[in-house]
C-alpha cells in the first residue's frame, strides 16, 4: 500500500524535507517528491480532505483517460 498520506503529514504538517521522509518511510527521494508534486496538481494541502485512502490515492493517481 503507498504511504502517500504519512508523505504529505511529514512534509507538510511536520516541515521535514524530502531526504528525511523518503529515510522515515522507506522510499526513494523521487517518490516523496512524486507523491507532493501529484498532491500540489491535486490542489491539496494539509490537513487532507476528509477521505480514505483509496480516494486519496485515486485523487493523486486518476485512471487515464479513454482515447477512441
Amino acid at each position: 500500500m503507498r504511504k502517500i498520506r504519512e508523505v504529505l503529514r511529514l512534509l507538510w504538517d511536520q516541515g521535514r524535507s524530502a531526504r528525511e521522509v523518503a529515510t522515515s518511510c522507506g522510499l526513494a527521494r523521487s517518490t516523496v517528491k512524486e507523491y507532493e508534486r501529484r498532491a500540489l496538481e491535486a490542489r491539496l494541502s494539509w490537513p487532507l480532505p476528509d477521505v480514505d485512502d483509496g480516494s486519496l490515492e485515486r485523487l493523486l493517481f486518476p485512471p487515464p483517460p479513454n482515447v477512441g
